[in-house]
């Protein structure tokens, strides 16, 4: 099964939540087991991620209201330059980043794991990530 990375890091955030509730022992290990294969996939974006924001010099800024934004530093020859060279280079970084997002796994070779339908409840928004790795039964 290939996955995006975006799919990775969604499921991730679900299969961590799912390693504080008490499964049975199987369910549990086929979880952990998953869990550790989608961790080495993040562990490859969060590279590459990471290269990208180190090579467009991109930074995270915080402001009331808002989620996080980016910034960059570059210096134009004046103010106009400046401002069109940043904005150059963000949509640059966000054309990078969308890509890496969108670009898929290694094949990742897995079991659904099943679980018993009356044995766990899940939000849609939580099952939706995950659901490719389940089947009830």
């Amino acid at each position: 099964m290939n996955l995006t990375y975006e799919q990775c890091l969604e499921a991730k955030k679900v299969l961590s939540d799912l390693m504080d509730t008490d499964l049975p022992v199987k369910i549990g290990l086929d979880i952990a087991r998953l869990s550790n294969i989608i961790d080495e996939e993040a562990k490859i974006y969060a590279k590459a991620a990471k290269s990208l924001i180190k090579n467009y010099e991109v930074k995270p800024t915080h402001s009331e209201g808002s989620m996080v934004s980016f910034t960059s530093d570059v210096i134009g020859k004046n103010d106009d330059e400046t401002r069109d060279l940043k904005k150059q280079k963000l949509l640059e970084w966000t054309e990078k980043m969308t890509t890496l997002l969108e670009s898929t796994t290694k094949d990742i070779n897995v079991e659904k794991i099943q679980i018993p339908a009356d044995m766990l409840s899940l939000s849609m928004r939580k099952l939706k990530p995950i659901a490719d790795f389940i089947e009830v039964t």
